[in-house]
């Protein structure tokens, strides 16, 4: 009699997985997915943007590193 309780409650669990597998199909359906033309447009856009946020970062830090050096220098000359 073990067994048979064993496969009932297996067999319902299976059968609720392939209920929530056909929800979750059902689900992905009703997205509105971006079309294949647009998402490639944003993806250069974002490239392009990360590009320029990298450049400017890089050039802020040579400009503080120039400083910096600037005045280490100009400290060593003052106080020798």
């Amino acid at each position: 009699m073990d067994s048979r309780q064993s496969q009932s409650r297996s067999s319902f669990s299976v059968k609720k997985a392939f209920r929530r597998f056909e929800d979750l199909k059902a689900e992905f359906f009703k997205v509105h997915w971006t079309e294949d033309g647009n998402v490639r447009s944003y993806a250069k856009i974002v490239i392009v943007a990360t590009f320029i946020c990298g450049m400017v970062l890089y050039i802020a830090d040579l400009i503080v590193q120039h400083a910096l050096f600037g005045i280490d220098g100009l400290l060593r000359v003052i106080f020798g």
